[in-house]
């Protein structure tokens, strides 16, 4: 009984000592941590850090921390990148400050600790530096990682793990394999072309890009007109905008004529097409930056913010299709009538419009005069204003046995609408020229259409 008790003590003493070598090797593990970093809770700002890694190894308390940072402030110098006392990135509250163990080491998450990092151009950069914060990786488990702006703002933030929001769950929970955007018309343009709701959809494998277009309302007949991603994240202010955007350590700049970024047009102001090209950049790269449409002189027209969901191309289907404009006399009209004032709206419904109209100094006693939506994109010069607008393979229906037509009395006022098909959208329509004739067929009146809505009463005189 003696030896099985005593046999029966070593095999429970080999038995513990096994579980405690096990307990230590795994208690000594944490020698990395991970975080796919997401923007800060409450971040209301333009930028877009959401893919960005961090990735730390430990020597003991020693870190070696290693960011690759993507859609950061750009340009941004000695910019803080810390490791904070919370352990959550949902509530902002719950961040807290820097986190150092006060007992060993002064807090080194400074710009004289080095915790600091240096973005390109494009808000981009990969780096490491050396730190200790007092704690070893189990002490860091489940911190919070938070990235600040130049302003001290914090921009984005991640929770530190070994599996669960590692770096490597953004291959695949942010895969980000496509991007798109609805475009708008760029900041402070002020000319005649309208390619407001015109979408762009990228597609990507790894860095390259399927860039997949559909504008509307740009420049006629434009040859080689160029479509590019900037390096900005903004398209409320043009000076944010910024210029190309690639990594220039792996590519050239391939946003030109030659690297195939480029649109043709047609005479409409119309096109749908796509070309492939490499930027360097991914789809987490590209997330959140500018998109700029360019006329034949260079002149950037329209501009929309890439990303997974909001203002993506999905959403230009959700706009109210109403176009408007006020009318007013045609350029170079010299005749007797006095100077037209009215108003125009155009409803759409697919191709189908219910076309109204409200007008003032209309040729009096008028029985089916014209009114016409026309090809140009301008009312102050006649030589662009063209003929009328209807699709290929559709017959002109701007005639008067289309119904395209107003009437007037002895006062020369005409109000009333008519419905038409022209064999083109909302989309198509904006940006193009509304035009009044009189009795003989001359043109007297003329309005750009827009998407921007007129007060009542505006246009009447």
């Amino acid at each position: 009984m003696k030896f099985l008790a005593a046999a029966a003590l070593i095999l429970l003493t080999k038995s513990a000592q096994g579980r405690t070598s096990r307990r230590a090797k795994s208690s000594k593990g944490t020698k990395a941590l991970s975080a796919c970093l997401d923007t800060y809770p409450d971040y209301s700002g333009d930028i877009n850090a959401s893919g960005s890694t961090v990735t730390v190894k430990f020597d003991g308390d020693n870190l070696d921390f290693k960011y690759n940072l993507r859609g950061v402030e750009a340009n941004c110098v000695d910019c803080g990148i810390h490791i904070h006392t919370g352990t959550a990135c949902d509530d902002a509250s719950l961040v807290g400050g820097h986190y150092w163990d006060a007992s060993k080491v002064d807090d080194l998450w400074t710009t004289e600790g080095g915790a600091v990092y240096n973005s390109d151009a494009g808000g981009n950069v990969k780096d490491h530096f050396d730190l200790t914060n007092g704690y070893d990786g189990v002490g860091n488990d489940g911190h919070a990682v938070v990235i600040h702006a130049s302003d001290g703002s914090r921009v984005a933030c991640g929770v530190l793990s070994k599996s669960r929001k590692s770096a490597k769950s953004c291959k695949s929970s942010k895969g980000t394999k496509a991007l798109s955007t609805c475009l708008d018309t760029y900041p402070d343009y002020s000319g005649d072309i309208n390619a407001s709701g015109s979408t762009v959809t990228v597609k990507f494998d790894g860095d390259n890009l399927d860039f997949k277009y559909n504008l509307k309302g740009v420049e006629a007949n434009c040859v080689d007109c160029g479509i590019h991603i900037h390096t900005g994240t903004t398209c409320d202010d043009a000076s944010l905008v910024g210029g190309h955007y690639w990594d220039a350590s792996k590519v050239d700049d391939l946003w030109t004529t030659e690297g195939g970024a480029v649109y043709n047009s047609d005479a409409g102001g119309n096109v749908k097409d796509h070309f492939d090209l490499t930027n360097g950049y991914d789809g987490v790269g590209n997330d959140g930056h500018a998109v700029v449409i360019h006329a034949s002189d260079g002149s950037r027209v329209a501009c929309g913010v890439l990303s997974k969901g909001r203002k993506s191309a999905k959403s230009c289907k959700t706009r109210k299709m109403t176009l408007e404009t006020c009318l007013d006399t045609y350029p170079g009209y010299a005749g007797d009538l006095e100077d037209i004032a009215g108003k125009v709206k155009v409803s759409f419904k697919g191709t189908d419009q219910v076309f109204n109209y409200n007008m003032n100094n209309v040729d009096v006693n008028c029985e089916d005069c014209g009114i016409h939506i026309h090809t140009g994109t301008t009312c102050d010069d006649p030589a662009l204003v063209g003929g009328h607008y209807f699709s290929d393979g559709t017959d002109d229906p701007w005639t008067t046995a289309g119904g395209s037509i107003y009437e007037s009395g002895p006062v020369g006022k005409s109000k009333g609408h008519f419905h038409i098909n022209a064999g083109l959208d909302y989309f198509a329509n904006i940006g193009h020229a509304v035009v009044v004739h009189d009795k003989d067929g001359n043109r007297y009146g003329c309005g750009v259409l827009s998407s921007a809505k007129k007060p009542k009463g505006s246009c009447l005189g």
